[in-house]
C-alpha cells in the first residue's frame, strides 16, 4: 500500500521513487490527476535532474481538447515492490501522475485539507 495526503488546495499526493540514470533513488511527491490519461507529467528541470532518455515528441490532448506534440521520456519508478518504466510528458511545473499509472489500483481519497490518500493493489 501506498499513503499519501491531501494538502492545502486539496490536491491528493503520493511519494514516488524514481530512479536516476544511475540508479540512484530520489523521492518525490507527486500529485494524483485523476483528468490527465497518460503516466506521468513532469518538469524539464526533474526531467534534468534525473536525466531521462528522450523518446521522441509524442501527441498529447489537453483539457480543452487541444492536441499537442509534447517531449516524451523514459522514467524509471518503484512501484509496490518492481520497478516501472513508464513514459513522462514533459509538461508544465508540477509532478503529475496520470490515471494510467495507477491501471489497476485502488485510490481511496478522504477529500479533507490533510485527508489520507491511499493507492493499493485490487484484490
Amino acid at each position: 500500500m501506498i499513503n499519501g495526503g491531501v494538502g492545502p488546495r486539496l490536491d491528493p499526493r503520493i511519494p514516488l521513487t524514481f530512479l536516476d540514470s544511475a540508479g540512484s533513488p530520489l523521492i518525490i511527491d507527486a500529485t494524483i490527476d485523476t483528468g490527465f490519461a497518460g503516466f506521468l507529467a513532469m518538469s524539464r528541470s526533474l526531467i534534468a535532474h534525473l536525466t531521462l532518455s528522450y523518446m521522441g515528441d509524442y501527441p498529447l490532448e489537453l483539457a480543452d481538447g487541444t492536441e499537442v506534440l509534447c517531449p516524451c521520456y523514459e522514467a524509471r519508478v518503484e512501484w509496490f515492490g518492481k520497478v516501472r518504466t513508464v513514459r513522462a510528458y514533459e509538461l508544465g511545473p508540477d509532478l503529475l501522475v496520470g490515471i494510467n499509472f495507477l491501471w489497476g489500483k485502488r485510490l481511496k481519497i478522504d477529500v479533507i485539507v490533510g485527508g489520507i490518500v491511499t493507492v493499493e493493489p485490487i484484490p
